[in-house]
């Protein structure tokens, strides 16, 4: 990839080109949200330098040397762009990136199906995610359901003697 990314020279590109991969340049710097609207833009952002630098591994090379971004993220960024038909709905949602890099690569209804979950209100982590893109249940099957009441450690509690701590001036 180092080769790529030297092999890849900016004073090579013609000047309206270069101007280009500055502005997208200075664009992916300044970037910092960390939520759904700001990974897609990132995505799109991506997309914008592959189109630019014209091939998808000297695009990888360049973020990585640019920004650190290794050539995973960048294709993890890069797939948001599938789920575009549902854009809004994920960035209302509030689902975290981690969650969308998941849902990019599965089929529509799928994706319907992780969506309607979180418009309900639940708080889907990624490994839940992963288990309805699987087409598993939301639960973990080895989940145990216990009361609070039931846990060992906090029947011990329950049965310790405290001693009060009395402060102030009529100690």
């Amino acid at each position: 990839m180092t080769k790529e990314a030297q092999a890849f020279d900016i004073d090579a590109l013609d000047g309206n080109t270069r101007k280009r991969l500055t502005l997208l340049n200075s664009k992916i710097e300044q970037h910092k949200k960390r939520d759904a609207e700001g990974a897609f833009e990132l995505g799109e952002y991506f997309d914008e330098v592959a189109e630019v630098v014209g091939n998808d591994k000297a695009c990888e090379a360049w973020l990585e040397i640019q920004f650190g971004y290794s050539g995973r993220h960048t294709r993890n960024y890069r797939s948001l762009r599938l789920l575009k038909p549902f854009k809004a709905r994920c960035i209302s949602s509030a689902i975290l990136p981690t969650a969308l890099f998941q849902m990019a690569h599965a089929d529509g209804d799928v994706i319907e199906a992780v969506l309607v979950e979180f418009e309900a209100g639940r708080k889907l982590r990624v490994e839940d995610v992963a288990r309805i893109i699987k087409g598993d249940s939301v639960e973990p099957k080895d989940a145990i359901n216990r009361s609070v009441e039931n846990i060992p450690g906090l029947k011990g509690f329950e049965n310790m003697p405290f001693k009060s701590q009395k402060t102030g001036p009529d100690v």
